[in-house]
């Protein structure tokens, strides 16, 4: 094999790698926001935002760090971990563009009960992430979350992402 032959070889694994550390990286801080939640960690769910991030909750926008931390840190969410809770994330479609991401998964919010002592399932919503890469961490850009409630806003957030020629 030519050195040429081995260089471009070995661009092309770098390039694989490269692209499987993205979609682990990027799997692992979705996957990292549910038992922030759960555990009421919200400096560390912020964290994982930028500084200008914004939390889309159907048509409620947290925009900044400060908000993006109330989310977790006061509210429903407050009761929801007096009860118990767990937000149960689905793997991640991912589609990655040099140092920004989409991505789009489910979270299943369950809350026990004190009648019945099981976890219930309460709330079915879908994901759309925009992600950034800074400063070598993929950070959230934007996420939004709509319920699952057979209307058509959620059915459009996970369909602006699958199948689309220019999510970014």
């Amino acid at each position: 094999m030519s050195d040429h032959a081995l260089l471009a070889r070995l661009e092309l694994l770098e390039g694989r790698v490269g692209e499987l550390e993205d979609h682990r990286d990027i799997t692992q801080l979705i996957a990292f926001i549910g038992p922030a939640c759960d555990s009421g960690a919200a400096d560390a769910f912020a964290n994982r935002f930028l500084p200008d991030g914004v939390y889309n909750v159907g048509a409620r926008a947290f925009v900044g760090s400060d908000q993006v931390r109330k989310v977790v840190a006061e509210g429903r969410h407050l009761e929801y971990m007096a009860a118990g809770c767990a937000h149960l994330m689905t793997p991640p479609h991912i589609e990655v563009d040099g140092d920004r991401a989409v991505a789009v998964n489910y979270t299943v919010l369950a809350i026990h009960s004190t009648e019945t002592e099981l976890w219930e399932p309460r709330r079915v919503s879908a994901n759309r992430w925009m992600l950034r890469r800074v400063d070598g961490a993929w950070k959230v850009q934007d996420r939004s979350i709509d319920v699952l409630d057979g209307s058509a806003s959620a059915r459009e957030l996970l369909g602006a992402v699958l199948g689309a020629s220019n999510v970014f």
